[in-house]
């Protein structure tokens, strides 16, 4: 899987950012976040999560966005080292639970107060090391939020250890210049959208 990072993160350096995200923040028992782990299937499903996240749905509308917004971002290549279960928000299974891709993933922003509590009822109900679903801009590919390091030293047991349980396949490349730019140029081409320099 492909993480897209800003510089000060390590590729498989949780993030326990008070931001409101999609499924996240989680907080324990305590009150304390739960590091998590935004991750794509590829880098143009990782992009699509972070780089393109806030443009239109509709990939026929021309959008634009800006190198300089790429300053502080690194994309690399982490693996799971091992077997875990993760709770299954893909399009079918959101149907099985009785929702929609259109309740859950194709929302926008203001939303993430009603979405942020998928991550957090899996945290509170199972033992699951994060969330699958199909992209919200890739949906044939899917995103990852995984569960990382809990503060609490009885909910480790339940969660991916960075150091133990990630390992980086290649390491981070800057996306502002290089081939990390390129590789961003052809996926804002698939989507319609210009890097504007």
């Amino acid at each position: 899987m492909v993480r897209v990072a800003v510089d000060q993160l390590g590729s498989t350096e949780p993030s326990s950012r008070s931001t409101l995200r999609r499924f996240s923040p989680v907080r324990d028992g305590n009150s304390r976040r739960i590091p998590v782990l935004y991750a794509g299937a590829n880098l143009a499903c990782a992009l699509g999560e972070t780089v393109f996240h806030d443009l239109g749905d509709d990939p026929s509308t021309p959008a634009e966005v800006f190198r300089a917004d790429l300053l502080a971002l690194r994309a690399g290549m982490i693996a799971i080292t091992v077997d875990c279960q993760l709770a299954d928000l893909t399009d079918r299974s959101l149907a099985n639970y009785g929702y929609r891709r259109q309740d859950v993933i194709d929302t926008e922003a203001a939303e993430y107060p009603i979405t942020r509590r998928w991550g957090q009822h899996a945290w509170d109900t199972t033992g699951l090391a994060g969330l699958v679903w199909n992209s919200r801009r890739s949906p044939s590919e899917l995103s990852f939020m995984l569960f990382i390091d809990p503060p609490r030293a009885a909910d480790r047991a339940r969660a991916l250890s960075r150091r133990g349980h990630l390992d980086v396949v290649s390491p981070p490349e800057p996306l502002y210049d290089g081939d990390g730019l390129a590789a961003v140029m052809a996926a804002a081409a698939e989507r319609n959208v210009t890097v504007v320099v």
